[in-house]
């Protein structure tokens, strides 16, 4: 296991080092706040990500309606005695 090159036994000398110098009360309440940091970056990850997502494909949707709409049949008119068709 590789984690920023760190092999599985610095990780170990590191916890020990830590458990020793921080105690196993305080070293499990820092083990929990980071969890809970990392899990709100997380969050705040995908919502950036989403609403980016969204803002950037915005403009495309909005041409693909006017496309939908350009093509749409047009409405024929139909001819009345009020408008006669002139053959000049």
């Amino acid at each position: 296991m590789n984690f920023f090159d760190i092999g599985t036994s610095e990780l170990i000398l590191i916890f020990i080092i830590a458990l020793i110098v921080v105690g196993p009360r305080r070293l499990l309440e820092m083990a929990q706040g980071l969890g809970k940091i990392m899990n709100d970056l997380r969050k705040m990850s995908q919502e950036f990500t989403t609403e980016m997502s969204q803002e950037l494909s915005a403009p495309a949707k909005e041409d693909e309606r006017l496309i939908a709409k350009d093509q749409e049949p047009t409405t024929k008119h139909h001819l009345t005695k009020d408008h006669p068709i002139n053959d000049n």
